[in-house]
């Protein structure tokens, strides 16, 4: 799972590197968006899994992972 200053690193390093085409940039944030995305869908479905242990656990980290996923695509309109 990244760390807040690889994630820094990343958004700091493709803003600044104005080489790279506004199309290579989306993909970058696309790709960052993404494993983001899986990193924080590991974290909760760990953290349900561990704290109830039940199939109530699933559907806690279903309507979270939603409320991720809702959260990202605002975010992805370039």
């Amino acid at each position: 799972m990244r760390s807040l200053e690889q994630i820094n690193y990343i958004f700091q390093n493709t803003k600044m590197n104005q080489q790279l085409s506004i199309k290579q940039k989306k993909l970058q944030y696309e790709q960052l968006i993404e494993e983001l995305r899986n990193d924080y869908q590991v974290v909760i479905l760990n953290h349900f899994i561990q704290e109830y242990q039940t199939e109530e656990a699933k559907l806690y980290y279903e309507i979270i992972k939603a409320k991720i996923d809702l959260y990202f695509q605002k975010d992805d309109v370039y």
